[in-house]
């Protein structure tokens, strides 16, 4: 499959509404990187532990054969702590992101983890430390290693 056909029928299914059921978010609104694109309620990701005013966060629990995975908009500035709450929380192995930080000069990402090697920064309650960065074998694909701390587990 060509980049140009991926294109393509991400066009025709963006314009796609299937029926869902949705319950908006309002005082959360600003937490949503895209106002068209809106978290399907019944497999909405809910930050444990938090009060239902700050349990939201713009991901989704997707299924693909018996696995689970969590889908969710790139973090923006303000909402980097709620995604790695959320990492932590769910006990989250990977992160794969499908984007740039920045996309024909668009900021499509806020830089939501350290970059560099031995690099550590505090994110509300998580401690992220970068083990470190490699290249893949694959074209624009980095591997990062992290190490997430939270309440002293690792």
């Amino acid at each position: 499959m060509k980049m140009s056909d991926i294109i393509d029928e991400f066009s025709k299914i963006k314009s796609y509404n299937p029926p869902q059921t949705v319950r908006y978010h309002p005082h959360q609104a600003f937490k949503n990187r895209y106002r068209d694109i809106e978290c399907h309620e019944p497999t909405r990701v809910i930050l444990k532990g938090r009060p239902e005013e700050e349990n939201y966060i713009h991901a989704n629990w997707a299924t693909a054969g018996k696995q689970r995975y969590i889908c969710c908009q790139g973090p923006l500035g303000h909402t980097i702590d709620d995604f790695w709450y959320m990492v932590a929380t769910e006990k989250v192995g990977a992160i794969i992101m499908l984007c740039d930080l920045v996309e024909e000069g668009q900021r499509k990402c806020a830089e939501y983890w350290p970059r560099n090697d031995g690099d550590r920064a505090r994110y509300g309650e998580v401690d992220v430390e970068n083990i470190s960065v490699g290249q893949s074998t694959l074209p624009k694909v980095h591997v990062t290693i992290l190490r997430i701390t939270y309440k002293f587990v690792k």
